[in-house]
């Protein structure tokens, strides 16, 4: 992930850049990377409400389906079609 990615990211969440932010939002990428990998449908599904459960834990506050949706972009990840929960 690169620096301008993460300030993306952090000025879409509404929170400031940090070290510890950038950490937390790659692995959230890594999550969804690997959510999308699965085959089964089901499994993906809950893995990328669980990679997206863990977006709004690095937020400290709730994220949009629509914030999500354009955070992946940032990230260079595929829209996922589970909410955020």
């Amino acid at each position: 992930m690169t620096k301008a990615q993460a300030d993306a990211v952090a000025k879409e969440l509404g929170t400031k850049p940090s070290e510890s932010l950038t950490v937390q939002l790659g692995k959230y990428h890594e999550q969804l990377v690997a959510a999308h990998a699965l085959k089964d449908g089901a499994a993906r599904d809950k893995a990328v409400t669980e990679a997206r459960q863990q977006l709004t834990a690095v937020a400290g506050k709730p994220v949009t389906t629509e914030q999500a949706a354009k955070i992946d972009g940032i990230l260079g990840v595929k829209a996922a079609p589970a909410t955020v929960q």
